[in-house]
């Protein structure tokens, strides 16, 4: 149905995690000067006017925002770290697809996530959440924010299968807190997935950013 990087919207017997309320436009960019002096229109050279000419035919940068609901039992184990898992990618670039064809042909940057219509038991385990996210096109020049970020900086810390490491986090990748008590013992690196390790003495994913290598 849709990708954006590792993140996939389908529904099938398995999983069902859709994709509604598309919305997205393509604005021209305002060329309206920003003074309406009569004397610095006069003063305005012939470059500026073939400047002002062009910028009619330029278009604002394109964005795109939808929503997705999502239940717990339907393709989500766990609705709160599904959030969590969105929260860390907000910033984070990468090609947007719809129908196995990018609905744009730049990179879109995740610029918004907002979560709405929470549902819980009565032990307050959240079992459904509407997500509303919003893409803008990426433009390196305009943000700080580097097309290759956290996976790369975070292998930089030197952290591999069989390291050893303490525990700096306060939460594992699942979103659920990290005990005081577990932050004072030292843990194996059993497996590294992406930008997340498991720690083999309590079988527990926990973030690498997280984790600090014991010299």
């Amino acid at each position: 149905m849709a990708k954006w990087g590792n993140k996939k919207w389908k529904i099938n017997s398995q999983q069902v995690v859709g994709i509604q309320n598309i919305s997205f436009s393509y604005t021209q960019v305002d060329s309206t000067e920003n003074s309406t002096d009569k004397k610095n229109k006069k003063k305005t050279s012939a470059k500026a006017k073939k400047k002002k000419k062009k910028n009619k035919r330029k278009l604002n940068p394109f964005s795109l925002s939808f929503e997705t609901p999502i239940h717990s039992g339907l393709g989500v184990q766990n609705v709160f770290a599904e959030i969590k898992s969105w929260k860390k990618l907000v910033t984070k670039v990468n090609y947007f697809y719809l129908n196995d064809k990018k609905i744009f042909p730049k990179k879109l940057q995740l610029k918004q996530l907002s979560v709405s219509n929470v549902k819980t038991n009565n032990d307050g385990k959240i079992l459904y959440a509407d997500l509303s996210f919003t893409l803008e096109e990426y433009d390196a020049k305009t943000t700080s924010v580097k097309v290759k970020d956290s996976v790369k900086k975070s292998k930089a810390k030197g952290i591999k299968n069989g390291s050893y490491v303490k525990i700096t986090g306060n939460k594992y990748s699942d979103g659920s807190a990290v005990p005081n008590s577990a932050k004072d013992r030292n843990y194996k690196v059993t497996k590294i997935s992406g930008t997340k390790a498991l720690l083999g003495n309590i079988n527990k994913w926990m973030p690498l950013n997280g984790l600090s290598l014991i010299k």
